[in-house]
């Protein structure tokens, strides 16, 4: 089977598969798949770029960026906006996504903490229906758009708040 066009190995990437995903769906090497994306400039730009620029946190420049990014907290939350976002998921994303969404549900938000990383929090009132406990950023305040992205959906209310 031959590789993809750079366009349906975008959709791919941001929905979760990797590059050896990729390659064995497609009997050929991680090598190929690889240089296709590099010759489209996939690395400087990125598919998750829109995601990325959209969460609260920027963790660019972190010396931790791969622990942190390969947390399940953070790719429930990934997921979470990849979706909103109308990307499609793989079936593995939509797990962890789904394992997120259930824990928000519960009551809680997320944080990045920065000794444990992307941890679960209680919910409290000043959170509102975000899925996020927003940073206290001065360079990141919360917009209409922010809330819109980071918040449940009406009808999902947490049971924290719902009193449940």
């Amino acid at each position: 089977m031959a590789l993809p066009d750079y366009a349906d190995l975008q959709k791919l990437l941001s929905a979760g598969l990797t590059q050896p995903e990729i390659a064995k769906m497609y009997k050929v090497s991680q090598q190929a798949v690889s240089k296709r994306m590099v010759q489209r400039d996939h690395y400087r730009r990125g598919t998750n770029a829109p995601v990325t620029a959209a969460l609260p946190w920027d963790i660019t420049g972190r010396t931790d960026k791969a622990r942190l990014m390969d947390q399940r907290p953070f790719r429930g939350l990934r997921y979470f906006v990849t979706d909103r976002m109308g990307f499609p998921l793989s079936e593995r994303a939509r797990q962890d996504l789904a394992l997120f969404v259930n824990k928000v549900r519960d009551g809680h938000v997320l944080t990045l903490d920065d000794e444990k990383g992307f941890v679960y929090l209680p919910r409290t009132p000043e959170d509102g229906q975000l899925v996020v406990r927003w940073p206290d950023d001065p360079s990141r305040p919360l917009t209409s758009a922010d809330e819109a992205m980071f918040s449940l959906p009406a009808g999902e209310e947490t049971t924290a708040l719902s009193g449940q």
